[in-house]
């Protein structure tokens, strides 16, 4: 069996952290912050930036053409290659 050996890269970051992906597209790593509606970001050189998205985050994934598609709590974000993020909201059913 393998041995793996694992190193804390960031003191504690998230109230409620979910949904790790890499991305080479991205540059690394991103997770959410999923109560707090946030995605984070971590950067080559260690740096996290934290973005808000909504209030709740559920889910991230890399798009082909660039950026990411998120999970919020009413419907989907989509983020562009240069950053814009666009919430689009499901229809209300009356």
């Amino acid at each position: 069996m393998a041995t793996v050996q694992v190193e804390q890269v960031t003191e504690p970051l998230a109230y409620h952290g979910e949904g790790s992906v890499w991305s080479d597209a991205w540059g690394g790593l991103r997770w959410l912050d999923m109560l707090a509606g946030d995605v984070l970001s971590l950067a080559p050189d260690g740096t996290v930036r934290r973005r808000h998205i909504d209030t709740v985050v559920a889910a991230v994934r890399p798009r082909r053409q660039g950026g990411a598609v998120i999970g919020v709590e009413r419907g989907f974000a989509l983020e562009k290659w240069d950053g814009t993020v666009t919430v689009l909201g499901l229809p209300v059913e009356r």
